[in-house]
């Protein structure tokens, strides 16, 4: 593939898991990146075009309905260009009245933090890792705590969000497409 309106294709195919989840990929200018993301996520938005790839989704939570709240994952990819390499090394925002903790997990770098939101507090965790095939990974997930969450939604954010950045993976070389994989060009 040849020039940067090329350089990202959206793959996709269905997963076969006890969940139903699809994984997504996107072709960067050297290898794919690909994750995994719940059937019930509601895409925001999507630019599968380096020098950064973005995807915005919506996490459901029967609490926040009829409310401006919401949860929300992120995960952006950035190539190695100038521009983009420094958005990635740039600090995580500190969101609130306290530095967020940063721990190491499973070769990614982590930030936890709460902040208010309207009158909503949010727990807000930042992920980074480079070297995911060519490109640097960054994952954001930010979770209302709403009065109507379940008793284990807490609990179950963290493991979604453990679980989306142990999806993610990537590969040197060039995609070969697999049987059922559809295949989705960015919109030029």
């Amino acid at each position: 593939m040849k020039g940067k309106s090329l350089l990202a294709l959206l793959l996709v195919a269905w997963c076969i898991s006890a969940s139903a989840a699809t994984q997504l990929k996107i072709v960067t200018a050297r290898g794919v990146v690909s994750f995994v993301a719940d059937d019930d996520w509601t895409v925001h938005s999507m630019q599968t075009k380096l020098p950064v790839a973005a995807v915005v989704f919506q996490l459901p939570n029967a609490a926040d309905q009829g409310t401006p709240h919401s949860t929300n994952l992120i995960l952006k990819l950035y190539d190695n260009s100038t521009a983009a390499r420094e958005g990635f090394e740039a600090p995580v925002q500190q969101r609130g009245g306290t530095p967020a903790s940063v721990k190491a997990w499973e070769g990614w770098r982590v930030w936890r933090q709460t902040a208010r939101q309207g009158d909503s507090v949010y727990t807000i965790l930042d992920a980074k890792r480079d070297h995911v095939a060519d490109v640097a990974a960054s994952v954001r997930l930010a979770w209302p705590h709403l009065p109507a969450n379940t008793k284990r939604y807490d609990a179950d954010m963290e493991a979604r969000f453990r679980a989306f950045l142990r999806s993610i993976d990537g590969q040197v070389g060039p995609h070969t497409p697999v049987s059922g994989e559809m295949i989705r060009r960015p919109a030029q």
